[in-house]
């Protein structure tokens, strides 16, 4: 009865803590060092949705806290899918300190080793399926590494927003987090909505929440580009739903 209750009427409050999540809390302190050091922050993230959608809410969360922080997104032709061993030289020699993936770099063993090998700190976020040895990055954050975790279908874009949601609990020193982290955070589950529905993951558990209120809360999104893109789709003044 309890499950069928949450099912029916989704909570926000019901979202498990972010630290809970497999390699959160790791990742949330070298990031937030990185960031409070002025150190030069590259967000890597995958070209559909949900990995823009990660990107967009990870680049947002440090530049709100004074980071150098900048994104990079491959051409999806010439360098195809997940990290590169080229971007990672290239993003090096422009004086970037560490590089944090979205949505890919869960199978980028060459990879995490080059960067290791060029000076190149290296977070992993990612939410696709484990295969073999897992890369020699300074952290990685995936909902499959432990398998305690109550969610594993998390899409790439949720991970991001639980690293986000952890790194603020940080910079602000306290679990609840500064008002312009929070406000943010609120128009974050939009985005998280947006590559939920996307990237089709099951709509059950945490994912159902963030889709309910993340398309709830698209009417009053005070992101840009949300808006520019419901203009562009008609649906201004309108209802948005999964379709």
């Amino acid at each position: 009865p309890d499950k069928v209750k949450a099912f029916l009427n989704p909570d926000i409050k019901c979202l498990y803590p972010p630290e809970t999540l497999p390699g959160t809390r790791q990742a949330a302190e070298l990031i937030a060092h990185h960031a409070l050091a002025g150190k030069s922050i590259v967000i890597y993230g995958d070209y559909d949705v949900d990995g823009i959608a990660g990107t967009a809410i990870l680049w947002h969360v440090l530049s709100l806290a004074g980071a150098r922080v900048s994104n990079y997104v491959p051409h999806r032709l010439e360098e195809g899918y997940g990290l590169n061993s080229e971007a990672l030289r290239q993003l090096r020699g422009q004086g970037a300190d560490l590089v944090i993936t979205v949505d890919c770099g869960i199978t980028a063993v060459e990879q995490a080793l080059l960067a290791k090998q060029i000076g190149l700190s290296l977070v992993i976020t990612d939410h696709h399926r484990l295969e073999g040895s897992l890369p020699e990055a300074d952290a990685i954050v995936h909902p499959l590494i432990d398998p305690g975790y109550p969610n594993p279908n998390l899409c790439g874009a949720g991970v991001a927003f639980k690293l986000a949601w952890a790194l603020a609990r940080i910079l602000s020193r306290s679990e609840r987090v500064r008002p312009h982290f929070r406000e943010f955070l609120v128009d974050a589950v939009g985005l998280v909505a947006l590559a939920t529905i996307a990237d089709i993951v099951p709509l059950v558990d945490e994912n159902r929440i963030l889709a309910r209120f993340g398309l709830a809360g698209l009417a009053t999104t005070r992101l840009t580009g949300v808006t520019a893109l419901i203009e562009a789709a008609g649906l201004t003044d309108q209802k948005v739903n999964t379709e």
